[in-house]
């Protein structure tokens, strides 16, 4: 007599499955990475900070919104979402920001929340 088969693990019985092309799908966690931070600009020497790692999901959000309100207004929130109220309100009542100012800082945002142009478009292979 022999003894009963021991059935299969869930873990051993799960493979990872695939799609059509034959990769392994990929994971990703719900919950937000602990929240190092960076100064991104000052106004009086006083320093505003966003977050040192910045999710892709603030520009598909973005990106998302536009379908709704338009770009503009949706670049807009996701830079209020990015800077925090205090950091948004600042710049709001900053008088002194120059043109080149400016420029330079949507160029970062732009950068930072959608990716730098020669870096889009760039799948991991």
């Amino acid at each position: 007599m022999t003894a009963p088969r021991k059935k299969a693990s869930a873990a051993q019985r799960k493979t990872p499955p695939t799609v059509a092309g034959g990769f392994e799908p990929l994971r990703f966690s719900s919950k937000a990475p602990t929240e190092e931070r960076v100064v991104l600009f000052y106004i009086d020497d006083e320093p505003y900070t966003i977050p040192k790692f910045i999710s892709k999901s603030l520009g598909f959000k973005a990106m998302h919104r536009a379908r709704d309100v338009g770009m503009e207004i949706a670049v807009t929130e996701a830079m209020e979402e990015l800077l925090g109220q205090e950091g948004y309100q600042a710049l709001l009542g900053c008088p002194s920001i120059s043109d080149e100012d400016w420029t330079q800082f949507q160029t970062t945002f732009r950068d930072l929340v959608f990716g730098k142009p020669e870096e889009q478009g760039k799948g991991r292979r």
